[in-house]
């Protein structure tokens, strides 16, 4: 898999961050890509390159959201294979302090 050019992955962070933003405001169905791009300082040409639709783009950031939680719901049994999960406690897992800070 080849990887992204720097710029492009940037520029889709920021698309994709700024669409968290505003959905969080506003509401999904209330969102437009007139308002993700001009949050984003960005023209409606620069979101077309990336992202087809407003669905596209929620696709990718619904995606990318899981792949984190993922790796961060893993993590304890990755880093010691011997964990006990029936003894662990949810504050002591990284996975929760992971959901909050992406609140």
């Amino acid at each position: 898999m080849k990887k992204e050019d720097r710029r492009v992955e940037r520029t889709k962070e920021t698309l994709r961050q700024t669409f968290k933003i505003l959905v969080k405001e506003k509401g999904y169905s209330h969102v437009k890509v007139k308002d993700i791009v001009e949050t984003a300082n960005y023209n409606r040409t620069t979101f077309y390159v990336h992202y087809e639709s407003k669905d596209e783009l929620a696709a990718d950031f619904i995606h990318r959201e899981m792949e984190d939680f993922e790796y961060e719901f893993c993590k304890p049994t990755r880093e010691n294979p011997l964990l006990d999960l029936t003894r662990m406690k949810p504050e002591g897992t990284d996975v929760f302090q992971y959901i909050v800070r992406k609140s």
